[in-house]
């Protein structure tokens, strides 16, 4: 892990070349410009009919326990849901890249994300609030046990 706590095997940025997916990898590319939730939900929906759990909403999980391929590579050419012209203050990527890094813990070596070296500054910022939350919940957890 890096000082802000992203995991660089399961976190990948590129500039102009994709870094090679492991092997027998499903390797998804996901859509530029989706900047609504419901798009996001869409395309999903429309690669995995059957088994996608949500990510946003009671779920925030991303469902990939029914695909067969060894990992699976979720690559982006932007940040979905950063500028959402429609509810510009819901912070849905935060929320986005919060459950993706989540899922890389749950499933270590199995879900790998791939995001424009331009979106780096970002990703890092929110991977780095989410582990200081979980950091402070834990030592506040951990004084409230102590005799």
């Amino acid at each position: 892990m890096d000082l802000l706590g992203l995991d660089p095997r399961f976190f990948h940025f590129y500039d102009s070349e994709l870094p090679a997916f492991p092997p027998g990898a499903l390797v998804l590319h996901v859509p530029e410009g989706l900047k609504r939730h419901a798009a996001l939900d869409e395309w999903y929906l429309s690669r995995f009919p059957h088994g996608w759990g949500g990510w946003n909403g009671f779920g925030e999980y991303f469902d990939f326990h029914f695909v067969k391929a060894e990992s699976v590579c979720l690559v982006h050419k932007d940040l979905p849901l950063l500028h959402d012209p429609i509810e510009p203050k819901l912070e849905d990527y935060k929320t986005y890249i919060e459950v993706l890094y989540a899922e890389t813990e749950v499933e270590p070596g199995r879900i790998f994300a791939y995001f424009p070296k331009d979106c780096e500054s970002i990703v890092r910022s929110i991977v780095a609030d989410r582990v200081n939350r979980i950091n402070r919940a834990r030592l506040e957890r951990s004084a409230h046990h102590e005799p």
